[in-house]
């Protein structure tokens, strides 16, 4: 059972082999082109002798050029190539005649001196195509199948041969092969009996000839080429399977040239017809090309090649061929498209490269430059000549020509190049730009083309250098810069920064502002970021913890930005340990100073007081007796006396209200609110301007010097409301806030703002000593001074702790604090209090 499966699978194997061969022996004649009988005659040779395994092949064809045959012989053993084809035919020739010829036969072998089993086969019915001579040694030679090769490739070649020769007796040699037929078919009727033999030859021609339309007709179906036949007098066509198909006619339909026209595309009906015409007329062969329009609408392609010929009568016919090429068309149509389309791109590349604004430019592989696009040539005023090879390197700043050393190591290294010269614009003028280059490679990786650019940086540069010397400025400057993010994150310090905190930049960097300010804690830092975004810009005092825990006194100048979409706040600090030394000496003088004027006013009030105004006082007495015990005085001196007597009345009264303004007598005896209502009336006697005041009932008795310095603050304000304000009106408030003491004084004047300008008046330049005055003078006691203004009045907002007296201040009196915590206003009954709100 298995002998019988491995002996099956053998012969499957040769039948497959068998197959195989026979594909390939009917595929020749699709490989074969050209008119050339020795090529289509020594490819035969080459696959017989390849695919049997032959020790030699012969052929000899009978259509020579010059009449004489065509001989050609392939031998096995190459060793031998001297071996002539007219040799072997010599060899052979008893052999080359169907009648001598008997299988098998035994020749010596002419490459050799062994022997060698031939067959022999005619190309054509009566071999008038020639004949092939097959030889091996092999004993079995030929095998059927060996056999059925031969006759196949033999009628394979009879068909190349026919194809080459363009098909020129395929007409004639049809019509003399039916005629022959015919006769033989009655011949053999009259002599049946005895010619059987010739019945039976005449059995296999038949077949043979079947074999080979099938086979012809196959190529043609596999070449899309089908074949036809044109009797122009009668007008008769003969088309083959093929034709019809291409033609898209039915194969029932009986072919006419008018049936033809009908298919031909419309547009070419005239170039046919008159193709034809002219060809008929002057009998010459056709090649031209034209469409068929197909029932479904579709067109089909066709190339027509037809040989010119006459019948015995001298009648024109043509034999030829018709080769779809529909799909060959189509390709060439879509490759000139797609050419066309790609030379359109490439205009508009190069378009592109001339419009874009930067300059592009190709190098060879060496270095030489083959391409400059047009804004390169207009920038540097060189033409393309001057520019090609390595003329470019003129448009370059004589400095900077030692970019071309790396440029040439780029060069042999294959790497991208990229560097910053200057390039000379056409004015002679050098700007910078930056040059960059790449490398093209093919698919083994060799450099075919550098592309580069060179774009215009010297804007970029100049800020460059500018930013440079920014940050230089900034790193070196004696103030602290800091960055912040709006997450308190530092992002910057400078260098006195770092110095001043004893951080490294690195180690500043990764702290926030919560770190190194204790002003700004994490709590409130959304509030603060708020208020700098809504200031923008702002200046205050604050101070900085050092690495080592000491805290260093700060005025920030703090700046809001916002870059790219960016928030940041920019900070100067600047130490101010010094100047807060400074400013704390200077607040103790100051504050020495107004102590040891209110001292000396209080001296010299005591003083015009007790001495001045008594002296006068006694001066106006002996005036006032001296007039009543001298009764004889003359008129004239009487009133000279009378005159003397109101003189010293009225210097007296004027001594005591100048003692009452430097230190009014009731602050020490009664109080402050008691001075103020007599400061008051006399001030209101004296301007003219109506004067309201309230004050609280429960502001106690503070210390002396607290008393003393608001009743200068009021005196202070109400001078400049009488000297500045215009107005005719003013309100003093006393009130007391918990443990503090609040003093307002309010007029309905012009203000500080300059109607014209928007700007601060320039007569509040005068009150500047007067209004440091106040501030130093609540300051000793940690009070603050709040100045608002506004085209509608000014408000005088004073503030002082009654529990931060200095040492030596006496208190009197008592203070208590308000049930309501609110500011109360006083006056001379609480129902009638009312609560002022001051605006700016």
């Amino acid at each position: 059972m298995e002998v019988n499966m491995e002996c099956k699978a053998d012969e499957v194997k040769r039948l497959r082999g068998c197959i195989n061969d026979l594909l390939s022996v009917l595929a020749l004649s699709a490989t074969w082109s050209g008119d050339k009988l020795s090529e289509i005659a020594g490819t035969l040779l080459d696959v017989l002798l390849r695919m049997l395994r032959l020790d030699f092949a012969y052929v000899r064809l009978t259509d020579g050029i010059d009449g004489s045959p065509i001989e050609l012989v392939r031998l096995a053993d190459k060793r031998n190539p001297a071996v002539q084809p007219g040799e072997v035919g010599q060899a052979l020739n008893r052999w080359l005649t169907a009648e001598l010829f008997t299988l098998p036969s035994v020749i010596t072998n002419p490459g050799g001196r062994d022997e060698l089993s031939i067959a022999r086969f005619g190309l054509g019915l009566e071999d008038e195509v020639g004949v092939v001579v097959a030889g091996s040694r092999r004993a079995d030679f030929p095998t059927e199948i060996a056999t059925l090769h031969l006759r196949v490739a033999a009628n394979q070649t009879v068909i190349g041969l026919q194809e080459a020769r363009r098909r020129r007796d395929q007409y004639r040699a049809t019509g003399e092969l039916e005629r022959r037929v015919a006769e033989r078919t009655a011949d053999l009727r009259r002599v049946n009996e005895q010619l059987r033999a010739e019945n039976a030859e005449r059995k296999r021609a038949e077949d043979a000839l079947q074999r080979s339309e099938a086979y012809l007709a196959e190529a043609q179906r596999i070449s899309h080429t089908g074949s036809f036949g044109w009797h122009v007098s009668s007008g008769e066509l003969f088309w083959s399977d093929e034709t019809y198909r291409i033609a898209g006619v039915d194969r029932a339909t009986r072919p006419t040239v008018e049936r033809v026209l009908q298919r031909i595309h419309p547009e070419d009906v005239v170039f046919v017809q008159e193709t034809l015409d002219r060809a008929s007329r002057d009998g010459t062969d056709l090649d031209f090309e034209h469409r068929f329009l197909m029932p479904d609408g579709s067109v089909t392609y066709v190339h027509v090649v037809a040989h010119a010929m006459r019948d015995e009568q001298g009648d024109l016919a043509y034999v030829g061929a018709v080769t779809d090429v529909t799909a060959a068309t189509r390709s060439q149509q879509a490759l000139e498209r797609a050419f066309q389309d790609m030379q359109a791109l490439k205009d508009q590349h190069r378009l592109v490269i001339d419009t874009i604004p930067g300059l592009v430019w190709s190098t060879l592989p060496d270095g030489h430059a083959d391409f400059l696009n047009q804004r390169w040539l207009d920038y540097t005023g060189l033409s393309l000549e001057e520019a090609r090879g390595w003329g470019w390197r003129a448009g370059f700043h004589p400095e900077d020509r030692a970019i071309l050393d790396g440029w040439s190591a780029s060069l042999a290294a294959g790497e991208p190049f990229e560097a910053e010269a200057r390039m000379r614009r056409a004015d002679g003028q050098y700007f910078w730009f930056l040059i960059r280059s790449v490398p093209l490679r093919d698919e083994l990786g060799n450099i075919v083309r550098w592309y580069g650019t060179s774009t215009h940086i010297d804007n970029r540069k100049r800020a460059e250098e500018q930013l440079l010397l920014t940050k230089y400025s900034i790193d070196h400057s004696a103030d602290y810069a800091f960055w912040a993010a709006p997450d308190a994150r530092l992002v910057f310090v400078n260098d006195a920064g770092c110095n001043a905190l004893g951080y490294t930049r690195d180690e500043l960097l990764k702290l926030t502002v919560h770190d190194i300010n204790p002003d700004f804690p994490s709590a409130a830092w959304e509030d603060h970021w708020k208020g700098f975004r809504a200031s923008q810009s702002l200046c205050l005092e604050s101070k900085l913890r050092r690495k080592n825990g000491q805290i260093l006194p700060v005025e920030l100048s703090v700046n809001y930005l916002l870059y790219n979409g960016q928030e940041y706040g920019f900070c100067f600090a600047r130490d101010i340990t010094q100047r807060q030394q400074r400013d704390e000496e200077l607040q103790r003088l100051t504050t020495r100073v107004l102590q040891l004027q209110d001292e000396e006013r209080r001296r010299i009030a005591k003083d015009l007081h007790d001495v001045t105004a008594q002296d006068l006082g006694a001066v106006a007495v002996n005036l006032a007796l001296l007039r009543r015990l001298v009764t004889d005085l003359k008129p004239e001196a009487q009133n000279i006396v009378t005159e003397s007597a109101s003189l010293a009345e009225a210097v007296l009264q004027q001594i005591r209200t100048l003692s009452y303004l430097l230190h009014p007598p009731l602050l020490d005896q009664v109080g402050l609110a008691s001075a103020l209502h007599w400061y008051v009336a006399g001030f209101t006697k004296r301007s003219g301007i109506h004067v309201d005041t309230e004050i609280s009932r429960d502001i106690g008795r503070p210390s002396l010097d607290i008393e003393t310095a608001l009743f200068r603050i009021v005196q202070e304000s109400l001078t400049n409301v009488h000297r500045h304000s215009g107005s005719g009106s003013a309100t003093i408030r006393l009130v007391r806030a918990g443990e503090r003491l609040a003093l307002y004084v309010k007029d309905q004047g012009s203000g500080m703002i300059d109607a014209a300008t928007g700007a601060i008046a320039d007569h509040v330049q005068s009150l500047g000593l007067g209004i440091l005055g106040m501030r130093q003078r609540l300051r000793q006691f940690g009070g603050q001074l709040e100045i608002q203004t506004s085209h509608h009045g000014t408000a005088i907002i004073a503030t002082v702790p009654l529990t931060s007296a200095p040492p030596g201040s006496r208190a009197r009196g008592s203070v208590r604090e308000n049930d309501d915590g609110e500011y109360p206003t006083g006056g001379r009954s609480r129902d009638h209090a009312t609560r002022v709100a001051w605006s700016p």
